[in-house]
């Protein structure tokens, strides 16, 4: 993410200074330990001194027994926490949407996010599996329309970075 020996802009002919530029970097959470490798991916590049890092978690509204929304509110817990350990600051994003993909994006460009980081593993299962009207919605439209993670990458106004 960063230059090694920083960016040199020239000033007045004589007098040079290392210039970074602030990266905006997202983390899609979903509520699976897939999460976990994009958190730690994202970790590694980031520039503590200059970078801001937000979590986001985007569920669906069709959640009727909020299985899904409860799952995402423990995962971003969890990761919000570890950051916390490792002494880098983030914020948290919880939204609930019908369309998740459309959600991500607006919330990308919303907050200026130059980079996602999104695990390629997340985003295929519901948190209620014995929820078979669910569970069977999401495979149809899956099937249909693609994983939300291949969406993601083809709609996002910046840089996707797929964990695997």
């Amino acid at each position: 993410m960063h230059p090694p020996n920083g960016v040199l802009r020239h000033l007045c002919g004589a007098l040079t200074l290392p210039v970074y530029k602030m990266v905006r970097i997202m983390v899609a959470i979903d509520y699976d330990s897939s999460s976990e490798k994009a958190v730690n991916r994202a970790l590694a590049d980031i520039n503590t001194e200059a970078d801001k890092l937000f979590l986001c978690a985007v569920t669906s509204n069709w959640d009727y027994l909020n299985d899904e929304k409860n799952a995402a509110k423990l995962s971003l817990y969890k990761n919000e926490s570890y950051c916390e350990a490792k002494k880098i600051p983030c914020r948290t994003i919880q939204l609930e949407a019908s369309d998740i993909v459309g959600e991500y994006c607006s919330t990308i460009a919303e907050f200026e996010i130059d980079v996602l980081y999104i695990a390629r593993q997340g985003f295929r299962q519901v948190a209620n599996q014995d929820d078979l009207v669910f569970w069977g919605f999401s495979s149809i439209k899956r099937w249909i329309t693609g994983s939300i993670v291949d969406n993601i990458e083809r709609r996002a106004p910046c840089k996707v970075i797929i964990v695997e």
